[in-house]
């Protein structure tokens, strides 16, 4: 972990440290959005949508891993990593 650190301080690899602390290079997301008429929009990606509807994505996706991380395991399932 220290090496790691110490290469993050390192003023001669700031491309290396925006590439690694960028985590557009590292997660992809898509989705299929179905809307109430029926419509179905696939694969989006929020580099492809506009601000707002980029905005919309973003916070859906925050949303849902928040909601997974707090949430109470069933009863009888295996506890997650903490």
């Amino acid at each position: 972990m220290e090496a790691i650190v110490e290469a993050l301080a390192d003023p001669g690899r700031s491309s290396w440290r925006a590439t690694v602390l960028d985590v557009r290079h590292h997660v992809v997301i898509r989705c299929d959005e179905h809307k109430p008429n029926g419509e179905v929009e696939t694969r989006l990606e929020p580099g492809t949508l506009s601000g707002g509807e980029g905005q919309r994505f973003t916070s859906f996706v925050m949303g849902a891993a928040l909601a997974y991380q707090l949430a109470s395991p069933p009863p009888g399932s295996p506890p997650t990593a903490p």
